[in-house]
Protein backbone atom coordinates (compact mmCIF):
# COMPACT_ATOMS: atom_id res chain seq x y z
CA UNK A 1 0.00 0.00 0.00
CA UNK A 2 1.52 3.15 -1.09
CA UNK A 3 1.78 5.78 1.90
CA UNK A 4 1.24 9.71 1.60
CA UNK A 5 5.68 10.33 -0.13
CA UNK A 6 4.82 6.98 -2.00
CA UNK A 7 1.78 8.31 -3.22
CA UNK A 8 2.95 12.16 -4.13
CA UNK A 9 5.76 10.20 -6.40
CA UNK A 10 4.30 7.87 -7.65
CA UNK A 11 1.60 10.59 -9.61
CA UNK A 12 4.37 12.70 -10.10
CA UNK A 13 6.65 10.70 -12.09
CA UNK A 14 3.41 9.32 -13.81
CA UNK A 15 2.11 13.08 -15.04
CA UNK A 16 6.02 13.45 -16.17
CA UNK A 17 6.26 10.28 -18.06
CA UNK A 18 2.88 11.08 -19.64
CA UNK A 19 4.45 14.20 -21.31
CA UNK A 20 7.68 12.67 -21.95
CA UNK A 21 8.35 11.30 -25.60
CA UNK A 22 8.85 7.89 -26.66
CA UNK A 23 12.15 6.86 -27.60
CA UNK A 24 13.24 4.43 -30.41
CA UNK A 25 14.07 0.71 -29.13
CA UNK A 26 17.67 0.93 -30.82
CA UNK A 27 18.35 4.16 -29.19
CA UNK A 28 21.46 4.38 -27.24
CA UNK A 29 20.50 5.21 -23.71
CA UNK A 30 22.09 7.74 -21.90
CA UNK A 31 23.99 6.54 -18.68
CA UNK A 32 23.37 9.08 -15.52
CA UNK A 33 25.73 7.00 -13.58
CA UNK A 34 28.87 8.86 -12.20
CA UNK A 35 29.62 11.75 -10.70
CA UNK A 36 28.80 15.07 -11.75
CA UNK A 37 29.62 19.11 -9.89
CA UNK A 38 30.38 22.06 -10.18
CA UNK A 39 32.02 24.74 -8.02
CA UNK A 40 31.04 28.11 -6.71
CA UNK A 41 33.79 30.16 -6.18
CA UNK A 42 34.02 34.01 -5.61
CA UNK A 43 36.04 35.59 -7.66
CA UNK A 44 36.05 39.03 -5.71
CA UNK A 45 37.38 37.35 -2.70
CA UNK A 46 39.58 34.17 -3.41
CA UNK A 47 40.62 33.56 -0.45
CA UNK A 48 36.71 32.72 0.74
CA UNK A 49 36.05 28.74 0.25
CA UNK A 50 34.51 27.65 -2.45
CA UNK A 51 31.14 26.21 -2.51
CA UNK A 52 29.54 23.56 -5.44
CA UNK A 53 26.49 21.67 -6.28
CA UNK A 54 27.66 17.24 -6.69
CA UNK A 55 25.56 14.90 -7.86
CA UNK A 56 26.38 10.81 -7.28
CA UNK A 57 23.95 8.65 -9.32
CA UNK A 58 24.14 4.81 -10.08
CA UNK A 59 21.17 4.02 -12.80
CA UNK A 60 20.03 0.24 -12.50
CA UNK A 61 18.06 0.18 -15.78
CA UNK A 62 15.72 3.02 -16.04
CA UNK A 63 15.71 3.61 -11.95
CA UNK A 64 17.82 6.27 -10.94
CA UNK A 65 19.38 6.17 -6.88
CA UNK A 66 21.74 8.73 -5.57
CA UNK A 67 23.11 11.22 -3.59
CA UNK A 68 24.00 15.32 -3.40
CA UNK A 69 25.96 17.24 -1.77
CA UNK A 70 25.67 21.18 -1.68
CA UNK A 71 27.59 23.75 0.02
CA UNK A 72 27.40 27.86 -0.34
CA UNK A 73 30.21 29.80 -0.84
CA UNK A 74 32.36 30.30 1.92
CA UNK A 75 30.83 27.03 3.20
CA UNK A 76 28.34 29.14 5.76
CA UNK A 77 25.20 27.02 4.70
CA UNK A 78 25.40 23.15 3.75
CA UNK A 79 23.32 20.34 2.74
CA UNK A 80 24.39 16.73 2.71
CA UNK A 81 22.11 13.99 1.29
CA UNK A 82 22.67 10.03 2.10
CA UNK A 83 22.44 7.76 -0.21
CA UNK A 84 18.71 7.59 -1.33
CA UNK A 85 18.30 10.88 -0.64
CA UNK A 86 18.38 11.64 -4.71
CA UNK A 87 15.31 8.84 -6.43
CA UNK A 88 14.17 9.17 -9.93
CA UNK A 89 13.69 7.35 -12.98
CA UNK A 90 15.12 7.74 -16.75
CA UNK A 91 13.58 7.83 -20.08
CA UNK A 92 15.79 8.67 -23.45
CA UNK A 93 18.58 11.37 -22.12
CA UNK A 94 16.33 13.22 -18.85
CA UNK A 95 15.90 11.81 -15.42
CA UNK A 96 12.96 13.13 -13.25
CA UNK A 97 13.88 12.62 -9.84
CA UNK A 98 12.98 13.94 -6.01
CA UNK A 99 15.35 15.07 -3.79
CA UNK A 100 15.62 15.39 -0.28
CA UNK A 101 16.88 18.72 1.04
CA UNK A 102 17.97 17.69 4.57
CA UNK A 103 18.40 20.73 5.75
CA UNK A 104 14.73 21.48 6.23
CA UNK A 105 13.18 17.56 5.07
CA UNK A 106 11.64 18.95 2.08
CA UNK A 107 11.67 17.55 -1.20
CA UNK A 108 11.77 18.43 -4.70
CA UNK A 109 10.85 17.29 -8.13
CA UNK A 110 13.74 17.82 -10.52
CA UNK A 111 14.64 17.08 -14.18
CA UNK A 112 18.42 16.25 -14.87
CA UNK A 113 19.17 16.51 -18.56
CA UNK A 114 21.87 14.29 -20.11
CA UNK A 115 23.99 15.48 -23.08
CA UNK A 116 27.49 14.16 -23.13
CA UNK A 117 29.71 14.91 -20.01
CA UNK A 118 27.13 17.51 -18.71
CA UNK A 119 24.23 17.56 -17.23
CA UNK A 120 21.31 20.45 -16.89
CA UNK A 121 19.72 20.02 -13.80
CA UNK A 122 16.65 22.08 -13.23
CA UNK A 123 14.20 22.21 -9.69
CA UNK A 124 10.64 21.97 -10.74
CA UNK A 125 9.18 22.53 -7.53
CA UNK A 126 8.53 21.13 -3.82
CA UNK A 127 6.76 17.75 -3.02
CA UNK A 128 6.59 17.88 0.63
CA UNK A 129 6.69 20.84 2.68
CA UNK A 130 9.67 20.30 5.11
CA UNK A 131 9.56 20.31 9.33
CA UNK A 132 12.00 23.52 9.26
CA UNK A 133 10.87 26.75 7.41
CA UNK A 134 14.08 27.98 5.65
CA UNK A 135 15.40 28.32 1.80
CA UNK A 136 16.55 25.52 0.34
CA UNK A 137 20.40 26.03 -1.08
CA UNK A 138 19.79 23.11 -3.64
CA UNK A 139 19.77 25.27 -7.03
CA UNK A 140 17.01 25.91 -9.26
CA UNK A 141 19.36 25.41 -12.44
CA UNK A 142 22.66 24.63 -12.59
CA UNK A 143 25.28 23.05 -15.60
CA UNK A 144 26.85 19.93 -14.16
CA UNK A 145 30.09 18.39 -15.62
CA UNK A 146 31.39 14.51 -14.96
CA UNK A 147 33.51 14.95 -12.10
CA UNK A 148 36.38 11.84 -12.77
CA UNK A 149 38.26 12.33 -9.75
CA UNK A 150 39.72 9.39 -7.98
CA UNK A 151 37.75 10.25 -4.44
CA UNK A 152 34.49 11.32 -6.61
CA UNK A 153 34.91 7.87 -8.37
CA UNK A 154 35.01 5.94 -5.41
CA UNK A 155 32.58 8.06 -3.86
CA UNK A 156 29.82 6.68 -6.50
CA UNK A 157 31.21 3.33 -5.80
CA UNK A 158 30.24 3.80 -2.16
CA UNK A 159 26.69 5.15 -3.34
CA UNK A 160 25.89 1.90 -5.13
CA UNK A 161 26.94 -0.14 -2.47
CA UNK A 162 24.49 1.31 0.01
CA UNK A 163 20.62 0.31 -0.16
CA UNK A 164 18.18 2.28 -2.06
CA UNK A 165 15.03 2.53 -0.30
CA UNK A 166 12.17 3.09 -2.75
CA UNK A 167 8.71 4.27 -2.07
CA UNK A 168 6.65 1.22 -1.96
Amino acid sequence: MLNRYGFILASAFSALLVGMPMQSAHAAKPDFSGAWSVKWCDKANPDRDCGGFSLYLVQDGDRLCGEHQVATVGLGRLDEGQPGTVLGIVSGNKATVVIDATRSGAKYLATIERSGNRVQWRLVGMVKAGEFPEPTIIPQRQALTRNTDASQVEHVKAVKDAPCRWPE
